[in-house]
């Protein structure tokens, strides 16, 4: 049986076929524990940047040594270059974030979050999960990363409800919120 890809790649299915085979095996359920809105918010994310990828004219240079062809795979790199092209970095920034959660890589990266923090549509709530449920890969390193995040993009204070809130929850929810939140108020 060939995958949802090589039909897609051969021509056997349309975009919107593979679009929706796709996102139908994506979940952030893990990612975001505990909130929904974060949830929809990174799945919203990823199927926008879909679809401004497969929008994206196809003599743009971002095709070039491609087959032109919008996939999953290529919106980190979309991401990318939205954002270094200074294109829709809100969502390209959102997007950025989602592919890099799905793919479980290191998403707590300054530019990204400090776009977002720039606009309305940082989320705090979502950053502390998202970070959170990173530990379960990177352990302490977490504490670490979304420590010098906070302190480098100077949203301390942003992200202070949501650790309470997620320690409240106790156990190690509990320990790694402490372990941010006195890190971030160490001067």
């Amino acid at each position: 049986m060939e995958s949802i890809g090589l039909l897609y790649v051969r021509g056997k299915i349309s975009t919107q076929e593979y679009w929706a085979k796709t996102l139908a095996d994506i979940s952030f359920s893990e990612q975001c524990s505990g909130y929904p809105a974060g949830q929809v918010q990174l799945r919203n994310a990823l199927t926008n940047g879909f679809m401004r990828l497969d929008q994206l004219d196809r003599s743009d240079v971002f095709w070039k040594n491609s087959n032109k062809l919008a996939t999953l795979t290529k919106l980190h790199e979309f991401a990318s270059y939205q954002i270094q092209q200074g294109r829709e970095l809100v969502e390209s920034a959102w997007l950025a974030i989602a592919v890099s959660l799905h793919h479980y890589s290191e998403h707590l990266i300054p530019e990204w979050w400090g776009i977002l923090r720039d606009s309305d549509q940082f989320d705090a709530k979502c950053l502390v999960i998202t970070a959170w449920s990173s530990s379960a890969y990177w352990g302490d390193e977490s504490i670490v990363q979304l420590s010098n995040l906070a302190r480098r993009l100077e949203i301390q204070m942003a992200i202070e409800n949501p650790l309470h809130e997620l320690a409240r929850v106790g156990g190690l929810q509990e320990q790694w919120s402490n372990a941010v939140l006195s890190k971030i108020n160490a001067i």
